[in-house]
């Protein structure tokens, strides 16, 4: 019947066998003492060693003083070591302990006060718990009686090395005791799940007091506010009282509100992923607020047909991205040659003129989701100075064609190169921000040039990156501003 248990019983110090102490084959534990009201046992784990003493006093209040003075000699031989001492003491502690203290008063016995005496001096105390105040009832419906009769202590060490540790006391059964359960160790799911049962009494009392029956009390409310509204108006009632209620009225609505909104999440949580009627009504819930039903365009027209407004999302996306210049024409590569005289050889030129595939077109970074940029890469590409440097290189050579003297003609063809460069690369001179600067030109040309262009003069001295240009040798007052700047970066 108890293969897979060990057994130990004080028979050999008690006729009536007062004490079993079992315990699962494979954990080490061994007696350490055995008398007639207890059994103290040696546990080793891997980490600590500890003591266990299972006790089951007297009723005889002359015969339990024995076991105190054997508590004591125990605690001089083990107290050192996390010790745990639990059973049927048969006496209690406190006066509050015993369910007729309100007739008793600040009563203490002969027995209390040798149980305290002994908590006190070896430095005990009750286990914390959850469960049931009182261990024992009489079960007599005309002289009911409950003590805490039954309770574990610990000491010191216990209490610093066992932190999670608690003990639940047990609904009696059929015996007029509580059973008291004491886990050790356990897993964090285990100790987690304990927590919450302790929790639980109160989550239940604070559900009854504050939630109870909160859609009747709202109605109740509300019908109370209308007859006090009534009153006031009759000059029966001050504001005040008024006031009052209405505030009442809007906690219990808060409270409904909070209430209602758990109850939803609770029966969402227990039935959604069955495929229920719920589940299926709270996805089109979703999908009913989430639908766009209405769109405003730039030009504050209301559009609410499905058609009307992917269009117009569709168009502000491509927008974002820019859109294509007609003017922009594509590159002739005999330009380029001749320009750069550059010549690659042949297993590169193959290399690089053969034909791409739309999946390595796809996998490089050419490859831009579903709105395709339609004016090159977007600006912070990695990639925009590399190409940056290789237009303006262009750029360089074309400009190396003509020659640049202090008249309209030159002017006109240089910006006729960046004309041509804008219809090579889409880089489009910007006239509103050029400025040009001159010196020894007559007026005469200076008219004709701003008249031809639409360029604004501006006059030396200027500065360009943090450096003066002057139409003279650079003097040491020139550079003082950006001396002081340096100077500045270099204390900072």
């Amino acid at each position: 019947m108890l293969g897979n248990w060990n057994i130990l019983n004080n028979y050999d110090s008690v006729v009536n066998r007062r004490i079993w102490l079992l315990w699962k084959k494979g954990i080490d534990l061994s007696p350490c003492h055995s008398n007639d009201q207890s059994i103290t046992v040696k546990c080793l784990t891997n980490t600590t060693t500890f003591f266990i003493t299972a006790i089951y006093g007297s009723n005889s209040g002359s015969h339990r003083r024995s076991i105190w003075q054997h508590v004591r000699d125990l605690d001089s031989m083990y107290g050192s070591f996390p010790w745990i001492l639990g059973g049927d003491f048969n006496t209690y502690l406190h006066y509050k302990e015993s369910s007729d203290f309100n007739l008793l008063g600040l009563y203490s016995s002969y027995d209390m006060l040798d149980f305290q005496e002994v908590v006190q001096d070896l430095s005990l105390q009750d286990h914390p718990f959850f469960g049931p105040t009182f261990s024992w009832i009489n079960k007599q419906k005309d002289n009911y009686l409950a003590r805490k009769l039954d309770r574990v202590l610990i000491n010191p060490p216990w209490t610093s090395l066992f932190q999670d540790s608690f003990v639940e006391f047990l609904a009696p059964g059929h015996s007029d005791h509580n059973m008291a359960l004491q886990p050790i160790q356990g897993n964090p799911m285990q100790k987690l799940f304990l927590k919450l049962k302790r929790l639980k009494p109160s989550l239940k009392k604070l559900n009854k007091n504050n939630y109870s029956e909160i859609s009747t009390r709202v109605r109740l409310k509300k019908i109370e506010l209308e007859t006090v509204k009534i009153y006031t108006l009759n000059g029966q009632n001050s504001i005040a009282e008024e006031l009052k209620i209405q505030k009442e009225l809007i906690s219990l609505e808060e409270s409904e509100y909070m209430f209602l909104k758990q109850k939803t999440k609770v029966r969402c949580i227990k039935e959604r992923d069955k495929c229920t009627k719920l589940f299926h009504s709270t996805i089109a819930s979703k999908f009913k607020r989430d639908i766009i039903r209405v769109l405003t365009n730039n030009e504050g027209k209301r559009l609410d047909s499905f058609d009307d407004m992917a269009n117009e999302i569709i168009d502000y996306f491509k927008n974002q991205l820019g859109t294509s210049d007609p003017n922009v024409l594509p590159v002739d590569s005999a330009l380029l040659k001749n320009l750069l005289h550059f010549s690659l050889p042949i297993e590169t030129a193959t290399e690089l003129t053969k034909i791409v595939t739309a999946e390595e077109i796809k996998e490089a970074l050419f490859s831009q989701g579903f709105f395709k940029g339609q004016r090159g890469i977007r600006q912070g590409d990695p990639l925009s100075l590399t190409l940056f440097l290789l237009a303006m290189n262009i750029l360089s050579k074309i400009r190396n064609l003509v020659v640049a003297k202090g008249n309209l003609e030159s002017i006109v063809g240089v910006t006729s190169i960046l004309n041509h460069l804008y219809t090579l690369s889409g880089l489009n001179l910007n006239v509103s921000k050029t400025e040009f600067f001159t010196v020894g030109i007559s007026a005469r040309t200076l008219d004709s040039i701003k008249s031809a262009t639409g360029f604004k003069q501006e006059f030396f001295p200027v500065r360009y990156l943090g450096v003066p240009l002057v139409t003279r040798k650079l003097t040491e007052t020139d550079c003082i501003p950006l001396l002081n700047n340096i100077k500045a970066r270099l204390h900072h």
